[in-house]
């Protein structure tokens, strides 16, 4: 059906059908009712019939993204070749690096509406910086509910609050390298954390730490100023402290951040704030990020030839 709509002969459709069935991968399903076919397996179908002749223009709607790794490498390879030696490629898809990879322009739909058109590496930046902007937005919305809530509550019914409150923590800001709010990061970039505190009365062995977890509950980290060595002068009133991360080593996810007060001797916790402040990392546009695991431990590769088994 496929290529009687192309407008194949079926002479030739004969001559061409285990080249097509090979490329689909669908020789084991080839005498099955198409009716029993999968969407994915209609697709490639479809593609490997549409396909199996180089065509002046080809629309391609989201296809690199159906069948398995081999399939979708095969398809790329045969589009790549289409594009050099001249056809045109109409290609639908919400894979950034495919855009980048495969176009030289780009059309930026949103609901069926024009936002933007042009070079196609112009067009993901430009989209890439207006995603970042709206998570921003409602990681900072999110950031300030709490903020409202926790005004609101009691702190001795407050669930992810607790402490003796003769410290209290005040205020908690994320902030960027050069000092201005932030939610979202790239693995690599510096991140500081601001703690702003009230000592009610003098408080001479104060601690601060903070923690990271994962969204799915890992304890990542936890530093304080005891452990750092950082000696504390005796509080009293209002003021703050901050800690920096120079380069984060934190990979793409959601992470949540803990702060506490306590004392020296870990016996009496003043205030502690457990997980109540967001921010992502998100390497979209960033291909030299790691992508496994929850942290890059920062090392490099060497290759070593011909190493003696004594060394």
């Amino acid at each position: 059906l496929n290529s009687a709509i192309l407008g194949f002969p079926r002479r030739d459709v004969e001559k061409r059908f285990d080249r097509i069935v090979e490329f689909a991968g669908l020789q084991e399903f080839i005498d099955a009712p198409l009716r029993t076919y999968s969407t994915g397996m209609g697709a490639r179908l479809g593609f490997s019939v549409a396909t199996d002749v180089q065509p002046e223009i080809l629309i391609v709607d989201e296809i690199l993204g159906v069948g398995d790794a081999t399939f979708q490498q095969k398809s790329f390879e045969r589009i790549q070749s289409f594009q050099a030696s001249g056809s045109t490629i109409l290609l639908v898809t919400h894979s950034l690096e495919r855009v980048r990879e495969m176009c030289t322009r780009a059309i930026w739909l949103d609901q069926g509406n024009l936002v933007m058109e042009g070079n196609a590496e112009q067009v993901v930046g430009q989209y890439l910086e207006h995603n970042k902007q709206k998570e921003e937005t409602r990681l900072q919305k999110q950031h300030t509910i709490e903020k409202e809530e926790k005004k609101e509550e009691k702190k001795e019914d407050a669930p992810k609050r607790w402490g003796t409150q003769r410290a209290e923590i005040t205020d908690v800001c994320i902030e960027n390298s050069v000092g201005n709010e932030q939610r979202i990061f790239q693995t690599g970039d510096e991140l500081n954390l601001r703690i702003r505190y009230h000592a009610h009365e003098l408080i001479d062995d104060a601690v601060f730490g903070m923690a990271v977890h994962s969204h799915s509950g890992v304890h990542i980290t936890g530093p304080n100023t005891q452990v750092a060595g950082l000696e504390l002068p005796a509080l009293q009133g209002q003021g703050e402290v901050l800690f920096r991360v120079p380069a984060l080593p934190l990979l793409e996810g959601l992470y949540h951040i803990s702060v506490a007060i306590v004392n020296r001797a870990d016996t009496e916790i003043y205030d502690y704030h457990d997980r109540l402040y967001d921010f992502r990392v998100d390497n979209t546009g960033n291909p030299s990020a790691e992508k496994y695991g929850l942290m890059t431990l920062q090392g490099a590769w060497y290759f070593q030839e011909n190493c003696s088994s004594d060394h």
